[in-house]
Parts: structure tokens; C-alpha cells; sequence
């Protein structure tokens, strides 16, 4: 394809992709309305306790090693490992 051509067609896709999208759509349209709510989702979300989630946080960050991330090394105090064996 020569170079003309090749910028020509790169021109109407560009063009194409600025042009608005189905005018028929955005002329005659009606919006859609919004969904009840769920009630389950609903107490689900009134459920959530920041201070709950801080306690549990708390509570696996005293897990201490516990993580992929773990360190290899081998002179840990007693009682923490650094894998499970």
C-alpha cells in the first residue's frame, strides 16, 4: 500500500472513531431506570464494620511470617519460622 494511501485510511479511521455513534440512538433514546436496590446487598453493606476489619487485620498481621513474601532467613527468634514445613 503506498503511503498516501495508507495515511488516507489511517484519516478515516480516525475520523470514524470522532464521528458521534448512532445519532438514531442518542435522537430517540429513553433513559433506563435504575434498578431497586437488593436488599440482601443492602444489609450486607449496613454489616460492615471498619472496626471489625481493623481487628481482623490486626489479628493476621500477628500471624508474624505467614506470607509469600516471607523472609528465607534462619537466625529468627524462637518460635517463628519462616515457612511451613
Amino acid at each position: 500500500m503506498e503511503v498516501a494511501q495508507t495515511l488516507f485510511v489511517c484519516a478515516m479511521a480516525l475520523a470514524a472513531s470522532w464521528a458521534p455513534a448512532q445519532p438514531d440512538f442518542a435522537l430517540h433514546a429513553t433513559p433506563v431506570a435504575p434498578a431497586a436496590a437488593d436488599p440482601a446487598i443492602a444489609r450486607a453493606l449496613r454489616s460492615v464494620d471498619p472496626s471489625r476489619i481493623q481487628e481482623t487485620i490486626q489479628t493476621l498481621v500477628r500471624f508474624g511470617t505467614r506470607s509469600t513474601l516471607s523472609g528465607t532467613e534462619t537466625d529468627l527468634p524462637p518460635g517463628r519460622v519462616t515457612s511451613m514445613r
